[in-house]
């Protein structure tokens, strides 16, 4: 029977401080919903890949709004203070439905981070407008650059919908 190596750092049992915990909690956003991020174990991690699924009306695009909003809430109240990409298919993304979520986002925040203002919050969420199939894999292979400078969220709004066109070409398809 072979024995495993043992390093000493594995037996060092001071590794971490506080500090270092803490700031391995706070590598997630929150969704502004309680019940939500405790599903997600507070909130969703970077890194991961979640897709939000459901019929028409549902808020899954109002989600995706929030977390481009959320992702930006300041580190001293409990954030991450990042930025977001949101990548759109449909093109109907309207930036008054964002500001109004900023505007509600920043009155809830309002003692506990002041400088967190709307319109700030609106200059860090960077968009872009995918007509097709084309435009989105371009979009896609070019995610890493916004990544360098922004390593925070990246929401794609309807990712299906120019895959299914592109390759049904049903205006009724069954992943709407």
């Amino acid at each position: 029977m072979e024995s495993a190596a043992v390093s000493t750092e594995n037996l060092n049992l001071f590794n971490n401080s506080c500090w270092d915990i803490s700031q391995k909690n706070t590598n997630k956003i929150l969704t502004g919903n309680k019940a939500l991020d405790n599903h997600f174990g507070g909130g969703i991690s970077l890194g991961q890949i979640i897709e939000l699924i459901g019929n028409s009306g549902t808020g899954k695009t109002t989600m995706c709004l929030q977390l481009c909003l959320n992702v930006q809430i300041p580190k001293d109240a409990g954030g991450l203070e990042g930025s977001a990409l949101f990548i759109d298919s449909r093109q109907d993304f309207h930036p008054d439905r964002l500001l109004g979520l900023a505007q509600e986002l920043e009155q809830q925040y309002k003692h506990r981070a002041p400088e967190f203002k709307a319109l700030e919050m609106l200059k860090k969420v960077h968009y872009v407008r995918c007509p097709s199939l084309v435009q989105l894999m371009a979009t896609v292979l070019s995610c890493h650059r916004h990544l360098v400078d922004h390593p925070d969220v990246i929401i794609f709004d309807y990712l299906i919908h120019l895959i299914c066109f592109k390759k049904v070409k049903k205006p009724n398809c069954p992943f709407r």
